[in-house]
Order: structure tokens, then C-alpha cells, then sequence
């Protein structure tokens, strides 16, 4: 979401709605030439989706293509200003938004999705940038945003974890359990 506007990647497009009225969104523009993204987000002026190992970059006014990039398949996409981020498997790549998609390196990025394969998910707070995987999360210092350092690997008991979102106060919302599948018992930790 970027204000009233909401991306929406499907089985079968990626769609630019209009939430002004929640109740009856309006679609401004639809690709149904791509086929299940991975993760999408919204650029600077860009919208952008992973579908595979590919990183496809469109214009957020009317969904025109603006370019393609390999970088190998993601479970999330972030960004912050020009900058792209693509969470995988032990692996952060970035990437640039500029006059066309430029791969600017991968730095490790400690853990996975565990043994259900969960996708990791990418979170922002100012200069931090938080990975989660199955045990924590990863903390990355973006102080230069195209090399972030790790900062903290971050692993608790809990085998499960799904999604953190930051509360502004310094403290996280996790949704965790014991183990990284889908069944047995999941818990909200703060």
C-alpha cells in the first residue's frame, strides 16, 4: 500500500488499485501477461515485481514495461529511495531504480524460510533494514544503502517465525510458533 493506492499481484496479473473507496476499488491499470509475482512493491516513480528470477520494473501511472533484471528467484522485495532490495535464502541482493534496473551487488543474509518453506519477509525503519527468517530475523545498518552491513543476527527458540512489523517504539510485533510449518500451534510475541 502507498497511500490510497494498493498493489495486488494474482495467480494470474498485477494490478494498480485505487482504494479511495474501500468499498468499491478501482483497478487503474492491469498486466495479465505475468503470471504469480513472488513479491512486488512500489518504486520511487516504478512499481516492481519478482515473478521467478526476474525483477520487472513498471510505470506506476499507466503499467508500462520499463525493464527487466536477473537476480535470481526472492521471496520479498523492499525499497528505499532508488534502492531495490531482494530477500532470499542466505542471500540480500540489491539493486538500483534509476534510468534503467542496475544490480548493484548480494551481501549473506544468515537463514531461511525452514522446512515449510516460508517466504522471508523484508521490513524498513530508517536506517535499519530487518529480514526475518525462521528464527529471527536479520538487522542490516544501511547507513550506505548499496552495501548494508549486517548488524545483528538475531535467533530465538522458536522455529516458526511468519512476519514481524515494527510498532515505532523500538519494540516488534512477531507472529512465531515452534516450528516453520503450517500446522501445530502459532503465537504473537512482542
Amino acid at each position: 500500500m502507498r497511500g490510497r493506492l494498493a498493489l495486488a499481484g494474482t495467480a494470474t496479473a498485477l494490478r494498480l488499485l485505487d482504494l479511495t473507496t474501500p468499498a468499491s476499488p478501482v483497478i487503474l491499470w492491469s498486466r495479465t501477461n505475468l503470471d504469480s509475482p513472488n513479491a512486488v512493491t512500489f518504486g520511487e516513480q516504478t512499481v516492481l515485481a519478482q515473478i521467478g528470477p526476474l525483477l520487472y520494473r513498471f510505470d506506476s501511472a499507466t503499467g508500462g514495461d520499463r525493464g527487466t533484471l536477473q537476480i535470481g528467484n526472492n521471496d520479498s522485495l523492499i525499497t528505499r529511495g532508488d534502492f531495490i532490495y531482494a530477500l532470499a535464502n542466505n542471500k540480500l541482493t540489491i539493486c538500483r531504480d534509476a534510468d534503467y534496473l542496475e544490480l548493484v551487488g548480494t551481501v549473506n543474509a544468515p537463514g531461511s524460510g525452514g522446512a515449510g518453506g516460508r517466504p522471508r519477509q523484508l521490513v524498513l525503519a530508517g536506517n535499519l533494514l530487518y529480514a526475518q527468517h525462521n528464527f529471527g530475523f536479520n538487522a542490516f545498518d544501511l547507513a550506505d544503502p548499496a552495501v548494508p552491513v549486517l548488524a545483528k543476527d538475531f535467533k530465538s527458540s522458536q522455529a516458526g517465525w511468519r512476519d514481524v512489523a515494527l510498532t515505532g517504539t523500538g519494540w516488534a510485533l512477531a507472529a512465531d510458533g515452534r516450528n516453520s510449518t503450517a500446522d501445530g500451534p502459532h503465537d504473537v510475541s512482542l
